[in-house]
């Protein structure tokens, strides 16, 4: 049967399943465990297991009949339940999809839900009830955004009090503040995942999660078939609706993506340009710029991706923006809106929605789709014998899709057609080398069986050997090496290097069996040690072909005591040498933060010269004290070690101890005479604690009576104006019980307050205010406190200012007070605040253009501002009879 004819029967099977009405909840074998995650040493030298993920599998009794498994994973403040079951007890999409004969992964990401949280690893939130009223659930009471009034599918009434909105409320969870933790422990959990499955999955995520399979194609694109991804953070690069500031500097996440050309700054690397809307019911696109090229998300260039999005969400304005992305950046990605296939109403939790299953029926379709029609360009291929061999901007060769799918007959048929088999791909160098990565050896044999070259050289992993040990596929590895792989070095990247900086410690067992594997070549030791894998660093250093002097030098390096232990003490090597680029052990442990090592090296060796040069400048005590180092800091005082002042006037390892909060070691250089003072306009030990919110050892050196709290350094900014600028509470509060001044400035008139204010530090406004701070000193750049607060819509921040005082009408340097910039910035919601002030004055002129509030509004064009100063009364100059009629004496020139 032709592959076409077969797409429409198919089609036309989906279709008919997607109307059949649904009959109940589908019996399941259920199975759970944990993936990712490693062990964590506390400060106590407890240990704990963490960044791991639940995950619940779910069987049909009545048998798998898809070919790849669906991984379902949640939103923000939710967790997997949500896909098990509706808030008002009908079946949730698991349940549809178990019911299609699909088995269902069901995830809680990491630190939500059944997978643990630690205090460690982040602060949490909660969603309120309200938020969930607006954007979710009824959406139609608050109109936020232009297509609100059109939500009609939530069952009930979407507000508190209602049991089908209680019942989902209850199920929301706290979640991780930082998204870029989030990202990065997901994006490994999942790995971990789609390597025990061990074959390709389909990811359907939704909201927050939905971006989590940009990041977990990314790093297991060989693992992942396709994408479903409804309504996925977003925009690219900023937020959109709500707020529209800068956001996910990769475009669509918060960490790293593989782009080809690589980005190395997110920053500068992606040049960015707006695309504007054509419509007031949608968002303006940040994209990728046109020139230099849009670089590609060479990971996900394979995977087809849905991008679905309801009527009435908030997505619905910017969702076209991922789309238009993903696209740009060589992703095989559409956009489906539900709307356009005549079904209306949804919001953003649609799978929960009175519709749910009607839309679960039309995503089971684009995924069979998705199953069917990817080998419909190989069977045209194998017909056409010219063709054979041709190259699309997707999978490359027929060969090329064929291996990476993993379908061992085409293959087979491809090679038997005349397919080179030794063609050269983008991404993968050949098809060996895609193999070897995959790890599968049924397909490497089949490939080695045709003539591939073993040691074929080039692509993403150098060869078909690295790329195997990348994966960390052992049998892939031992295929290769008994048909005559190099295991030596390409360019700096060898087997050995690579399996020893990823950690995989069975294949590196394996390569050192090898009896001229070099393991000194580009030092798999020092990537071993540099990426924590110590028991490798271990059999590495222990094996009889490693340099033991350089060993003994990368191990100090690395402040790893044991390995410095057995080289010292196992095979003799002198604590005194010298490495190649002239630094003792001693220096080298000491840079590395480890106190145990660099305290062994002290004892062994009779260090003479504690004030011997270490690194940019400093000596070896001074490196001791950056670093926190109390006991080896302890043995070079006692040898002598110098703290005495620089030539700029200060003792430099008191300052750099006093800049990292060493406490200990700021008390012990003290106990051995450190000088805390230093000259007027210099970065005391104080100044370095304040600017960096050392509290404890701000508190220590204000114990000494020679240390001044209100000492002014470099443009007489005071340890107070230090710790308020960088928003330091605690060191601002000790600052203030010790005497600080509260309305000091710097040579630029500003104050803490100024400071604070502007960057919107509001609990320490509030404290500075306690102490009696004054609102209306012009402050940095001739602002005043309220100025800056209103300049960067601070408004809580205005409010409190309001309260102690502020006068509403105060000017900065410029003469221009606060109703006027917020006017000038357009911010509508700073005006409303301004305005219902009794003592605002409306109509003052600018002295910079002459301009009214009023006149400055409608020159821009701020219609909603112009609004709100005509209601609050301001006036409205007349024109004269001169300016009615000027338009009517001008005429054309003859």
């Amino acid at each position: 049967m032709h592959i076409k004819t077969a797409l429409l029967l198919i089609t036309g099977a989906i279709a008919a399943t997607a109307s059949r009405s649904w009959c109940g909840e589908v019996p399941a074998q259920r199975s759970y465990m944990y993936v990712g995650g490693q062990y964590t040493q506390n400060s106590a030298g407890q240990h704990v297991f963490a960044n791991q993920m639940y995950v619940e599998k779910l069987t049909p009794t009545a048998g798998v009949t898809k070919p790849y498994p669906i991984i379902f994973i949640h939103g923000q403040a939710q967790t997997g339940t949500n896909w098990l079951n509706k808030p008002d007890g009908g079946e949730g999409w698991a349940s549809y999809f178990l019911s299609q004969g699909y088995a269902c992964y069901i995830l809680d990401q990491t630190f939500r839900g059944r997978s643990a949280w630690f205090p460690g690893n982040g602060t949490l939130s909660v969603y309120s009830a309200e938020l969930l009223q607006q954007r979710f659930t009824a959406s139609q009471l608050y109109n936020l955004w232009p297509q609100a009034s059109l939500h009609s599918q939530w069952n009930g009434t979407g507000v508190m009090g209602d049991p089908i909105f209680d019942a989902y409320y209850a199920s929301t969870v706290e979640f991780l503040n930082s998204a870029t933790y989030q990202q990065s422990t997901v994006q490994a959990a999942g790995a971990a995942l789609l390597d025990h499955i061990g074959s390709p999955v389909i990811l359907l995520s939704h909201s927050q999660g939905g971006l989590m399979p940009w990041l977990i194609a990314d790093v297991r694109p060989n693992l992942v078939h396709s994408i479903v991804s409804i309504e996925p953070t977003g925009p690219p690069f900023q937020e959109a609706v709500f707020s529209n500031i800068s956001a996910r500097p990769y475009g669509l996440t918060d960490i790293p993506l593989t782009f080809l050309p690589a980005v190395t700054n997110p920053v500068t690397d992606l040049v960015k340009r707006v695309i504007p809307s054509n419509s007031s019911l949608y968002s303006d696109c940040v994209v990728q710029a046109d020139s230099p090229a849009p670089r590609q998300l060479v990971n996900l260039a394979h995977v087809p991706v849905l991008v679905l999005t309801t009527e009435s969400s908030y997505h619905a304005p910017y969702d076209w923006c991922t789309v238009q992305f993903l696209q740009q950046a060589g992703v095989p990605a559409q956009h489906l809106q539900l709307a356009d296939i005549g079904i209306h109403g949804n919001g953003h939790m649609v799978f929960m929605e009175k519709n749910s299953l009607q839309v679960a029926a039309v995503l089971k379709q684009w995924i069979e789709l998705m199953i069917f029609c990817g080998l419909e360009d190989l069977h045209d291929q194998i017909d056409n014998q010219e063709n054979i061999n041709a190259v699309d901007e997707f999978y490359g060769s027929a060969l090329f899709a064929a291996v990476y799918k993993g379908n061992e007959q085409v293959t087979s048929m491809l090679l038997e057609s005349g397919a080179d088999v030794n063609a050269i791909g983008s991404v993968f160098h050949s098809v060996l080398q895609l193999a070897s990565s995959q790890g599968s050896t049924s397909m490497m044999k089949l490939l080695l069986q045709a003539g591939a070259n073993v040691n074929d050289e080039g692509g993403k992993y150098g060869t078909a050997l690295v790329a195997a040990v990348s994966c960390n596929h052992k049998p892939a590895l031992e295929l290769l090496l008994a048909h005559g792989a190099n295991p030596h070095g390409r360019e700096g990247r060898s087997p050995l290097l690579v399996a020893a900086e990823l950690g995989h410690i069975d294949l590196v067992d394996r390569l050192l069996e090898i009896e001229d594997i070099d393991v000194n070549f580009n030092t798999p030791l020092r990537q071993a040690l540099k990426q924590g894998h110590e028991t490798i660093a271990e059999r590495l250093a222990a094996d009889s072909r490693i340099d033991n002097e350089y060993a003994f030098h990368i191990a100090a390096a690395f402040g790893n005591l044991k390995i410095v232990q057995f080289l010292v003490e196992q095979k003799g090597i002198h604590t005194d040498s010298v490495s190649e680029w002239g630094k003792t052990a001693i220096i080298e442990a000491l840079s590395s933060n480890s106190d145990e090592t660099a305290t062994y090296l002290l004892a062994k060796y009779a260090f003479d010269n504690p004030n011997c040069p270490a690194r940019y400048g400093m000596s070896a005590v001074d490196v001791a004290a950056e670093n926190g180092l109390e006991n080896a800091l302890r043995i070079l005082l006692q040898k002598g070690g110098d703290i005495s002042k620089n030539s700029m006037g200060s003792c430099m390892s008191l300052q750099l101890a006093a800049r990292q909060g060493h406490e200990r070691v700021v008390e012990l250089l003290l106990e051995y005479g450190a000088d805390p003072t230093a000259p007027p306009g210099e970065m005391p030990p104080l100044i370095e604690a304040a600017a960096h919110g050392r509290a404890s050892v701000i508190r220590i050196l204000l114990d000494r009576p020679d240390v001044d709290v209100n000492y002014r350094g470099r443009r007489n900014m005071t340890p107070l104006l230090h710790a308020a600028f960088s928003g330091h509470y605690e060191a601002v509060r000790v600052i203030l019980e010790s005497g600080g001044e509260v309305n000091s400035q710097n040579d630029f008139g500003a104050t803490a307050l100024s400071f604070a204010a502007s960057c919107g530090f509001t609990n320490v406004v509030m404290l500075l205010l306690s102490y009696g701070a004054k609102t209306d000193i012009e402050g940095g750049s001739g602002s005043t406190a309220l100025s800056s607060a209103v300049k960067y819509e601070h408004v809580s921040i205005v409010e409190m200012l309001f309260s102690h005082g502020a006068n509403v009408n105060s000017t900065d340097t410029s003469r221009e007070a606060p109703l006027y910039l917020a006017v000038w910035n357009r911010q509508e919601e700073m005006v409303r605040l301004l305005l219902r002030r009794a003592d605002i004055e409306l109509d003052p002129r600018s002295p910079e253009n002459g301009l009214t509030r009023l006149e400055l509004a409608e020159e821009e064009g701020y219609e909603e501002i112009v609004m709100l100063l005509l209601e609050r009364g301001a006036s409205q100059p007349k024109s004269s009879l001169e300016d009615q009629f000027l338009g009517i004496c001008v005429r054309p020139n003859l």
